[in-house]
């Protein structure tokens, strides 16, 4: 895998992984969480 593609795969998991907590996460959470 050249660094390209590896930047290109993080990126779009990087991108997953703050979907799916955005979705889990309320906005209400403690601490500001939901505001992160």
């Amino acid at each position: 895998m050249k660094r390209s593609e590896f930047d290109a795969w993080a990126a779009a998991e990087l991108d997953a992984v703050e979907s799916a907590l955005d979705a889990w996460v309320p906005a209400d959470a403690p601490a500001g969480l939901g505001l992160a």
